[in-house]
């Protein structure tokens, strides 16, 4: 598959969608940048687990992405109780199902080894094409991308749930994304800081827990 890009991170609001699925939809530019021109969220991540331990489907959106807007990066936390057996998480890319000609993106694992705008740590980074060989290579609005993560017995949907280790003035958020092609500007988009988003469970957003710090 191949993929397409302009600048911007991207952060959710949280949705518990069913028993064994969450819902990432990032509607918030936490990095002085201009936002992307479509409706909020700009992007979303779902995470399902059938139900069940020890597979995760991932599916990635550029739900309201423009054209000429993409991603360059994405990136998701852990359950800090995994940490000792990231070593063991396997992230493969499903071919059915996504939707778009973008590169198949590179995957990385590691606790607390990615940092979004220079502020705040994630445990995987899925990293799109930034190819000036063409838009075709980016991961562009209206293409999706789809994984299963396995690996570890005990993974759900919810092991996903967990906020970065905060580094600088930005707060936690529990996943981010770059966007480009914004005009000629890109930014970084996150989640509602936990203490925020807590005031939305009302609605019937799923409670926040906070990540442990190392």
């Amino acid at each position: 598959m191949r993929v397409m890009a302009t600048a911007v991170i991207v952060g959710l609001l949280v949705c518990g969608a069913s028993a064994g699925e969450l819902s990432f939809g990032l509607d918030i530019e936490f990095s002085g940048a201009s936002e992307p021109a479509g409706d909020k969220p700009w992007l979303t991540a779902t995470l399902d687990d059938g139900g069940s331990a020890g597979t995760v489907d991932l599916t990635l959106e550029t739900t309201n992405l423009s054209d000429g807007e993409y991603v360059g990066v994405w990136m998701f936390n852990v359950d800090p109780a995994l940490a000792g057996q990231l070593g063991s998480l396997q992230i493969d890319f499903i071919l059915a199902g996504s939707e778009g000609t973008f590169d198949t993106p590179d995957v990385y694992i590691g606790e607390n080894a990615y940092k979004a705008d220079g502020d705040g740590y994630f445990d995987i980074k899925i990293l799109f094409s930034d190819t000036d060989e063409g838009t075709a290579h980016r991961f562009n609005f209206g293409d999706k991308a789809k994984y299963a993560i396995s690996g570890i017995g005990s993974l759900t949907a919810d092991s996903f749930d967990f906020v970065s280790e905060p580094n600088g003035s930005t707060s936690e958020f529990r996943t981010a994304a770059h966007v480009k092609g914004i005009g000629e500007n890109s930014g970084w988009i996150a989640t509602p800081e936990p203490a925020t988003l807590s005031l939305l469970v009302l609605g019937g957003l799923a409670l926040l827990r906070r990540r442990r710090r190392s």
